[in-house]
Formats: structure tokens, C-alpha cells, sequence
């Protein structure tokens, strides 16, 4: 079975979910011996170079897309400055320079993209499913998320691949719509989902709140936890005498690494907590500056800035390294999340996760007793939750030793690939 795998690139400017998902599944794939290729769009997967993996040259380049759909001029350009716009340079320099990934102010666009052959990229379209017969004629096209489920119809007439679509935190995108385009946009969802064959929905709650959104067959929709290979990480024993709290996610209001902080200035105050420490990782973009800049004024105002520690590298190798350095994980989102990739790595790493009572997040570890839960959302119950594990050495090591084992039993991207193929399969 040949199965081309559409995701949209990122550069990976900041710790990105859904993009450590479509990385982690498309691996397992070819660990299993499937013959597998990524498809990007829009960016580059990564602005270094990736040699493990099949990848496809970038569709529907991002600095053209952008400039076609805000004017008709740039619908008329010679076509060598439209392969120049198209170039790696440019995307790569695109990728370095992006300073927000909001949807307001492109609605339009997402409009017309979901539109498919009937949206202002309707010869990219054409150009994505003339290489696909041309170069590689897939059994299967998955389509990372709903956004662009506009190339279903098109593609399942020219190609004759069956087309599954996966299901993550397009309500996080859609939200930041102006509020008279969010209907619009689920109601072209649910119109071109009439031409995908199988959603796969991340988390259970997920399955839900899209069913809440549009109005497809329940049946539809099957539920394949993300999963991440366990063999990659590694556990240190004994990682509570560490006594560090770990953030790995992007730096920006809606994943509360302010509350975190505020939690953290409390724990200061007992004498219990003099050596704890604060790591922190994940990235932002030009938007989070701000954000960023008045957290790190409070620490200094607060005197703890020597002790709280910012980490610019998040690649895969950085952190392994980050994850062995801590003994306890918190990203207390505002926002509910699909699934929270951050935490099955902190889970396969053996570090228990302390989060908020909402989204997936109560899925995962109720699944799996790898954490505890807190509500509400603030900095208070937070720190009292985070003192308990902090403090109390019996649950530290009971919530440590349910870590792999929730991994190897629910999030193992041995078993999603399982699931995945039977689907596709059938």
C-alpha cells in the first residue's frame, strides 16, 4: 500500500503538536516497512535538512499563496519569479521571518482553500495531484488536518486514492476567526467531508467537540490516540531528586507559562523548595515577544531569574536532553487541547505530568495515573498539586512507574500505525 501523507510545513520555529504527530506516525509507518512519503505544503518541515524520510518537493509555496490571494496583480507574475517565490531560500527565509501563525486576517484565504477547485488555488491544486499520478500514484491521501479537506473532492476524482483526514485542534484556528467566517468555515468542512473516507480523531473528547461543530456520521470517525516511540527516550531513576519543573511547548499566552511562573514564585516562598528550578523550551514567534519579555521582568523583579532557565534548542536530540534534566512537567493551557504531545514525551522519559482538569489532558491521565490533575486553572492549585508530587516520595515513584507503562498501553506509535492500517485497509 502506497500512502502520501499532506502536512503543512512549519519551519519548526517553535514546538509544534500536531507537527511532532505527523513526524512520529510517519516514521512508525516506515519502521513498519510501509511505503509512505510526505507531501508539505506552504513551509518546509524543518529548516534543516531531513534525510530519514521520503519527502515530496513544498506545494502551494507559502510567500506565493499569500501574494496571489491579497492581490490580483500577483496572479499575473512571470512564471520564474513565481518558481523564485516557490524557491527553498525563499520559503526557508519565509520560515526564519513568519511572526504569527493567527488566523485573523486570513480567513479569506481558508475560505478559499477549503473551497478546493473551486478557491483561488485551484492551479496548485492541479499541480499537487499531477505529481501524485505522475511521480507516485497513492493507494491512500492523508491529510494531516481539516483545513485541507478543500482537496479532497479533486483528489479522489484524479487520483483514485481513498482520502482519510486526521482531526486536531482545527477549533483552535477557527476560534481566532473573525467571528462572521467561523460558521462559514465548519459549513465547508462539512461539505467536503462527504469525499473523505475516514476522520481520525486524536482523542475522545476531540471526537465530540468536532461532532459539536459539524454533523457527519459518528461512524465515521475513529479515535487513534497519537503515539510516540518509547525506544527514542530514556528514564533516569531517582529523577525527583532533580527537584526541576519542566515547560516544553510554545511560549505564548493560551499554554499559560505565566501560571506556571506564578505557581513556581510560590513554591519559592517554603524553604523546602530552595534549590527548585524552572526549565523552560518550546520557542515562540515575533507575536510572544511581548509575552516573553514580561515574564522574564517579573523573575527578575522576583529575584529568581538565576534560577529559572530558558532553552533555545527543542530538536529531537535537545530534548531527549531536556526531558532527562527535570523531574516534574506542567504546560498549564489555557485552552483545551485535542491531545498534548508535549506530555506523552515527558511521559516516555519517565517524568510525571502535572496539568489542568479539561481537554484531553483529563483523557490521558486518567488513562494512564502518569500525573495528577488540578482545578481551576491557577497558579495556586497549581502549586499546591505541584508541591504534593515535589514532596510526597511514594506518589513521585508510583506516578513514575505508570509513565512508560501508560506509553507502551495507550500512546505507542507501534500500535496508532496498527490502527491506522486496518482503517486504511478496510
Amino acid at each position: 500500500m502506497k500512502i502520501a501523507y499532506i502536512v503543512p510545513g512549519t519551519g519548526e520555529a517553535f514546538y509544534c503538536g500536531n507537527c511532532l504527530r505527523d513526524s512520529s506516525f510517519i516514521k512508525a509507518f516506515q519502521k513498519a516497512g510501509h511505503e509512505i512519503i510526505t507531501v508539505p505544503m506552504y513551509l518546509p518541515l524543518t529548516l534543516k535538512e531531513d534525510v530519514n524520510r521520503a519527502v515530496s518537493p513544498i506545494f502551494y509555496g507559502a510567500v506565493n499563496l499569500y501574494l496571489k490571494q491579497q492581490s490580483p496583480v500577483f496572479k499575473k507574475l512571470p512564471k520564474f519569479i513565481s518558481n523564485w517565490l516557490n524557491s527553498m531560500p525563499v520559503l526557508k527565509f519565509a520560515a526564519r521571518k513568519a511572526g504569527s501563525t493567527r488566523s485573523e486576517g486570513l480567513e479569506e484565504m481558508t475560505l478559499s482553500m477549503l473551497r478546493g477547485e473551486n478557491g483561488n488555488q485551484a492551479a496548485e491544486l492541479q499541480v499537487l495531484i499531477n505529481w501524485l499520478n505522475n511521480n507516485y500514484k497513492p493507494d491512500v491521501v492523508h491529510l494531516s488536518n481539516a483545513l485541507l479537506i478543500g482537496m479532497a473532492p479533486e483528489i479522489k476524482k484524479k487520483t483514485g486514492a481513498k482520502v482519510i483526514c486526521s482531526l486536531q485542534d482545527e477549533d483552535e484556528w477557527v476560534d481566532e476567526m473573525r467571528t462572521e467566517y467561523q460558521q462559514k468555515t465548519w459549513d465547508l468542512i462539512l461539505e467536503k467531508s462527504a469525499f473523505v473516507d475516514a476522520f481520525i480523531a486524536v482523542s475522545h473528547y476531540f471526537k465530540k467537540l468536532i461532532l459539536s461543530k459539524i454533523s457527519v456520521p459518528e461512524n465515521k470517525i475513529h479515535v487513534v490516540y497519537n503515539g510516540v516511540n518509547p525506544d527514542f527516550y530514556s528514564i533516569i531513576p531517582d529523577k525527583n531528586t532533580l527537584h526541576s519543573i519542566g515547560y516544553l511547548s510554545r511560549i505564548f499566552p493560551p499554554y499559560g507559562l505565566d501560571i506556571l511562573v506564578d505557581a513556581f514564585l510560590f513554591l519559592k516562598k517554603d524553604k523546602n523548595h530552595n534549590d527548585l528550578s524552572l526549565k523552560i523550551s518550546g520557542g515562540y514567534t515575533k507575536d510572544d515577544l511581548p509575552f516573553l519579555k514580561g515574564i522574564k521582568k517579573k523573575l527578575k523583579e522576583q529575584g529568581q531569574e538565576k534560577n529559572v532557565f530558558f532553552y533555545e534548542d527543542f530538536s529531537e536530540q535537545a530534548k531527549k536532553e531536556f526531558l532527562n534534566s527535570i523531574s516534574i512537567f506542567s504546560v498549564p493551557a489555557r485552552r483545551k487541547e485535542a491531545i498534548g504531545m508535549h506530555l506523552l514525551e515527558a511521559m516516555a522519559s519517565g517524568v510525571p505530568v502535572i496539568q489542568p482538569d479539561h481537554g484531553a489532558y483529563s483523557e490521558i491521565i486518567n488513562a494512564t495515573n502518569a500525573g495528577l490533575l488540578y482545578s481551576p486553572n491557577t497558579a495556586e492549585a497549581l502549586a499546591e498539586t505541584l508541591n504534593r508530587v515535589l514532596t510526597e516520595n511514594e506518589l513521585y515513584r508510583t506516578l513514575q512507574a505508570n509513565c512508560r507503562q501508560g506509553i507502551n498501553v495507550y500512546f505507542n506509535s507501534v500500535k496508532q500505525v496498527q490502527e491506522l492500517y486496518k482503517i486504511y485497509s478496510r
